[in-house]
């Protein structure tokens, strides 16, 4: 099964959000992102590896949700993302670009 799935990320409010894994948006503090396409305070591409995200929000997904949002380690994430950057999201809303 292909668990890679791109996905729409927002910085609102001083805070970054997924979107379109569940109804609500998930908050999450920073996530390294593989870059498909980026504007100011959006970013969509695919998660490799999220921090920050409320357990609440964790308990609820299923594991195909989890391996979408990267929850469950890098490994479950080996499909090919092509043209993609890797990036950091960080703090202030912006993208740290990572050497790969």
């Amino acid at each position: 099964m292909n668990s890679i799935q791109k996905l729409n990320i927002r910085f609102t409010d001083g805070q970054w959000f997924v979107e379109g894994v569940r109804p609500d948006p998930i908050p999450l503090d920073t996530a390294l992102i593989d870059v498909s396409y980026m504007a100011p305070g959006y970013v969509e591409g695919y998660i490799v590896a999220i921090h920050g995200l409320p357990q609440e929000v964790a308990q609820e997904l299923t594991k195909f949700g989890l391996t979408v949002l990267g929850a469950r380690g890098p490994s479950s994430q080996r499909a090919f993302a092509p043209r993609t950057r890797r990036g950091q999201l960080t703090a202030d809303g912006k993208v740290e670009w990572i050497k790969r």
